[in-house]
């Protein structure tokens, strides 16, 4: 048997089989590369039109095939320009964590620390 090549996460737009009332069964509608692919698929194709959960999965790579129940959706140009936009937001919101910690490590009080979020 081969062993597993590489994983990697992959988004899954969500559905459900009564898109009336929402009372059938959850199931994959797509999965895609990346997120910008799976917002775009996401949009009005939920319960009542509305937009459709995106969840994270993960795809396995065995010898040279990438194995998940159901096909990736390729992305667009227009989805990795999103996908940049998205990877830039998660950075920053990243790097303020970051700063928070060392700020909480540097001894700022509870009160300083939410002036810093804004929350003051």
């Amino acid at each position: 048997m081969t062993d597993i090549a590489e994983e990697r996460i992959v988004f899954a737009v969500m559905t459900n089989t009564d898109l009336t009332e929402g009372r059938g069964h959850q199931y994959v509608k797509h999965y895609c590369w990346l997120k910008a692919t799976a917002v775009r698929l996401a949009i009005r194709s939920y319960v009542q039109g509305a937009n459709s959960p995106v969840r994270e999965q993960v795809a396995y790579r065995i010898g040279g095939t990438w194995y998940l129940p159901g096909k990736i959706e390729k992305a667009t140009e227009a989805d990795k320009i999103a996908q940049a936009s998205i990877d830039e937001k998660q950075e920053a919101a990243d790097k303020f964590d970051r700063a928070v910690e060392a700020a909480i490590k540097a001894g700022l009080s509870e009160e300083h620390i939410q002036a810093l979020k804004g929350q003051a």
